[in-house]
């Protein structure tokens, strides 16, 4: 396979960004990073509802041994309802807005991932781009692809690309969760030849990840 050689500008970075969360990969690592988010809100709603079981089942258990009444009747019982409609009343008032704030704060943390901190790295780009353009050449060796840029040159071997990508103008080779080397699509003569460099890399990427399992 010839050399890909190209010239990076700030638009491609900006592909990345602005595809960042079509990207099956990326959306996943966004997701785990919210992990302990989804856990503190859990916990912050059993904490909440906790009173209301504790509550029920105390009422439960009461009708049941003070007037002999079967569990369903016990549940079915018009003091049972009159809790029922409490409790109702406290999930609307208390829980639910609850809920209501802490996806709202997810929403806003979300949003500002996209457009500040998440995007970091790429505007860390733009800024080294900024004014210029990056050379690059890649050739495709047995072990991986070698890189070579104008003040540095890497080697990616297949087991350590961990994820392919196709955004619509640029083929992005993950690196980790979220860091990826960006090759845009018009290095490649034809789109047939594009077409033929991912499906290369693609395979020898899902080969390397099936000899190391």
């Amino acid at each position: 396979m010839e050399k890909i050689s190209y010239t990076l500008t700030c638009e491609d970075c900006r592909d990345y960004v602005k595809y960042q969360y079509k990207i099956p990969r990326i959306k996943k690592f966004i997701l785990k990073t919210y992990i302990p988010f989804w856990v503190i809100g859990s916990v912050l709603v059993v904490l909440y509802m906790l009173p209301l079981f504790i509550n029920l089942f105390t009422g439960v258990q009461y009708l049941m041994s003070e007037g002999g009444m079967s569990f369903f009747a016990a549940l079915t019982d018009f003091q049972m309802v009159e809790f029922y409609k409490g409790a109702l009343q406290y999930l609307v008032q208390v829980v639910l807005p609850i809920i209501g704030i802490w996806l709202a704060l997810f929403a806003i943390t979300w949003s500002i991932g996209a457009t500040d901190a998440f995007s970091h790295s790429s505007k860390r780009v733009f800024k080294i781009l900024e004014g210029r353009a990056l050379d690059a050449e890649v050739e495709v060796q047995d072990g991986g692809l070698n890189m070579t840029g104008k003040n540095a040159s890497t080697f990616m071997s297949w087991d350590g690309i961990v994820d392919v990508y196709s955004a619509p103008s640029t083929f992005l080779l993950f690196v980790s969760d979220y860091q990826a080397v960006i090759i845009p699509k018009r290095a490649f003569q034809t789109p047939e030849k594009a077409d033929e460099f991912f499906k290369f890399v693609d395979e020898k990427v899902k080969t390397a990840k099936t000899i190391q399992e």
